[in-house]
Order: structure tokens, then C-alpha cells, then sequence
């Protein structure tokens, strides 16, 4: 799903989740991260952020923790739009790689560190390729989307939503056949109005089934902008086209979202398979930030062999 996660941070998107995507991580996550970094912000340590985006992570880190003296790599597997803010002689972006096959010489990385990115990939490669680059005693630090979490459970309300929103004569279907029918027969037409009463009924029961989702799709503000009496029926006919294309990227991350958060079960996984690839004081919590789970925090050290 690259091509969408492109077209995302192409957008210049620095978080994957919160209410202004431009801005970085705030509260007990950005905290965390802030104390972690100042651990080793004057050692010569190579630091390398697992599906960094548009570099969140290093920018906590260089400009927020002071982190000069590290370098940092940015690997993702996406095309990125990185801010001209992290160009710096200490930071390095290694796009369109994959966390499967890493960059790096073995034994040669100090850090390793993810927020929800490593997830994403395939952890039974993934995770020995860490290993693979990761010295004696080297550490990780990762916030894992949790599938009961406080993000990863509205994100799944949200994609309900967009399944029941492009159903045959789900809303998207009525609402375009409402903006054909205006031009075609005027705003007072029968036409109009039998469509419009259908549309009023697709939403009323996409509110009793999922208001919260509906609202997340950012359809009701979407649907007050598109009939506004002034927008004109080429624009009207524009502004739904780019609405549904959003909404097809919006589809696949989401998907993508549920699918890579991890259960208990899989938590469980993932910690036997970082027993088995070397790492010893592997530990695993629920991450909370205003008394609500927003993952989970896996941290690790890669043992001497």
C-alpha cells in the first residue's frame, strides 16, 4: 500500500494521527520520546527510525531532545516531502526502502527505534534484519499500534463507515445521483426531491448504525460544501471526485491500520520473536496518553552472543 502511504506524507503530513496532522506528536508521546533521546543526545550512536514518514521521530529528537551529536536514519518505504527543518549533516532519509532489507552493515546501528511504523512491515523478516544491524547491547524502542487502542478502534468505526458510504446506493451513489438530477432537472424538480429524500435517509441510517465513523470520513462537512446553491455543477461534479479519490487512500490506510495493530495474541508473537533473534530484557506495556491507550511500548536490548 505504498502508493497511498506516498500520496499521505506527499501532503506534507508530519503525524499519522491527531487533530492537526502538520504538527508533531504532543503530551506523554512526545514526552517519552524527549526523555529517551536525551539518554544518548552527546554520543556518537547511529539511531535509525523505522518507517519514519516525514520524520517525526528525528524531529523530536535534533530539535526538540537537542540531539546533535547522533545520526539519525529515516527509512520508509514510501516517497516522503521532508521539511527543509531536518536538513541537517546528522540526519539522513533513506525513502522507498524497505524495513525487510535494511540499508546497513551488520553490527553497525546503536539504536532502533519506530512509532507505529515497523508494524507495517513483515516482522518475521523485519525483526532479524534489526537484529542483523544492531550491535551488542544496542536498543529498541517501539510504539506498536494495539488493536483495542485508542486510536486503531475510532479508525475502525471510521472505516466501517467508508464500506457502508460505497455500497450500491450507499451515500456517495444517492448524493451523486441528487447532483445529476439538479442539473438536469433544476433544484424544485421532482427529481431533485425524491433524491434528496433518499440521500436524507441513507444519512439517517448511517447515523444510527455509525455516527461517529460518519463523522470521521469528514463526509458532513464534505456534503455542506458540495450543495451549497453557488457551486456550480462541473465543480459540484470535481469536488466528489476528489472527495471519493481521498477517500480510496483514506480506505486503504485504514486498512491497513487494522490489519498491521497487533492483539494480545500477536503481542505475544512478536515477543517470543525477539526472544529468538537475540534480545533479552524485552518488555511490553500499554502506552497511555490522557488516560487512554494509544499503543503498545515494546523495549529490548540485543544480547551479546
Amino acid at each position: 500500500m505504498s502508493n497511498y502511504w506516498t500520496d499521505y506524507w506527499q501532503q506534507g503530513h508530519l503525524t499519522s494521527f491527531g487533530e492537526d496532522l502538520t504538527r508533531n506528536y504532543t503530551g506523554d508521546v512526545l514526552s517519552g520520546w524527549v526523555q529517551f533521546f536525551a539518554q544518548v543526545k552527546n554520543e556518537s550512536v547511529n539511531v535509525v527510525d523505522i518507517g519514519t514518514g516525514n520524520g517525526a521521530l528525528i524531529d523530536i529528537a535534533v530539535n526538540t531532545a537537542d540531539c546533535k551529536t547522533p545520526h539519525f536514519f529515516g527509512v520508509d518505504f514510501a516517497k516522503l516531502k521532508i521539511s527543509s527543518e531536518l536538513d541537517a549533516d546528522n540526519i539522513t532519509f533513506c525513502p522507498q526502502t524497505s524495513a525487510e532489507k535494511l540499508p546497513f552493515d551488520d553490527d553497525s546501528v546503536h539504536i532502533v527505534v519506530s512509532q507505529f511504523g515497523i508494524e507495517y512491515s513483515d516482522l518475521s523478516e523485519s525483526v532479524p534484519e534489526v537484529a542483523r544491524v544492531l550491535d551488542e547491547g544496542g536498543k529498541i524502542r517501539w510504539l506498536m499500534h494495539a488493536r483495542e487502542s485508542s486510536i486503531v478502534k475510532p479508525n475502525s468505526a471510521i472505516f466501517d463507515a467508508i464500506i457502508a458510504m460505497q455500497q450500491d446506493r450507499g451515500l456517495l451513489f444517492v448524493l451523486r445521483q441528487l447532483i445529476n438530477a439538479l442539473a438536469k432537472f433544476g433544484p424544485q424538480s421532482a427529481q431533485a426531491e425524491q433524491c434528496r429524500n433518499e440521500l436524507n435517509g441513507a444519512i439517517q441510517q448511517c447515523v444510527q448504525h455509525n455516527a461517529q465513523g460518519l463523522h470521521g470520513t469528514g463526509f458532513p462537512a464534505f456534503l455542506k460544501a458540495v450543495m451549497n446553491p453557488s457551486v456550480q455543477f462541473r465543480d459540484k461534479k470535481h469536488m466528489l471526485k476528489v472527495f471519493e479519490t481521498e477517500m480510496k487512500g483514506q480506505f486503504e490506510r485504514l486498512r491497513d491500520l487494522i490489519d498491521t495493530s497487533l492483539s494480545e495474541s500477536e503481542l505475544a508473537s512478536l515477543l517470543e520473536l525477539l526472544s529468538a533473534n537475540g534480545f533479552e530484557n524485552v518488555s511490553s506495556s500499554l502506552f497511555m496518553q490522557d488516560t487512554k491507550s494509544v499503543g503498545y511500548l515494546i523495549t529490548g536490548v540485543k544480547r551479546g552472543s
